[in-house]
């Protein structure tokens, strides 16, 4: 498997693990407020992460990734059916495309990472993105397993699990 298709694979693994997991949750606990996300629900944590991949989605054509500029949907933080449907669409729309673009090649992102002042444009990657949305997926859904395990709902076994641990684990399990 070339670098690629590794990389490409985690961005579709990651996805669906996502949805994996809310197919696991009731409605209920999809929309509750979730103390330990300080209020925020479990749906607010996929829609944000639907959010980004969305970015993600729209703009390999031109190149430039905005993420501060995401739908925000709150359909999709309270119908999980909804938030099911949107993460399949994302699937079958960036599966074939990636399969077929150079992930060294340059585009633009920005991303406010203060509360005032200019945005600027980044240099980066279609690459170097990939591997940030799944590393930014596994972060919101490690803190979203941490709160299912508090309140004893269910998880599905690789949610939140970043996958160089879950290649950590490989290994050491096989020198067991």
């Amino acid at each position: 498997m070339t670098a690629s298709e590794d990389l490409i694979g985690a961005v579709c693994a990651s996805l669906a693990t996502l949805a994996d997991h809310v197919s696991l949750l009731t409605v209920e606990d999809y929309c509750a407020a979730v103390p330990e996300l300080a209020g925020a629900t479990i749906g607010q944590h996929v829609r944000h992460c639907i959010d980004h991949y969305a970015t993600l989605a729209g703009g390999i054509a031109t190149s430039r990734f905005d993420y501060d500029d995401r739908a925000r949907s709150s359909e999709i933080e309270c119908d999980r059916d909804r938030a099911l449907g949107r993460v399949r669409e994302l699937l079958e729309e960036l599966r074939p495309v990636l399969l077929h673009v150079d992930l060294a090649v340059a585009v633009h992102v920005r991303m406010a990472s203060a509360c005032k002042g200019d945005v600027a444009w980044q240099k980066s990657s279609l690459g170097r993105e990939l591997q940030f949305v799944v590393s930014h997926t596994v972060h919101h859904a490690a803190m979203v397993a941490n709160s299912c395990c508090v309140r004893g709902l269910p998880i599905s076994a690789e949610h939140g699990v970043a996958p160089s641990t879950s290649r950590h684990r490989a290994v050491m399990s096989a020198e067991d």
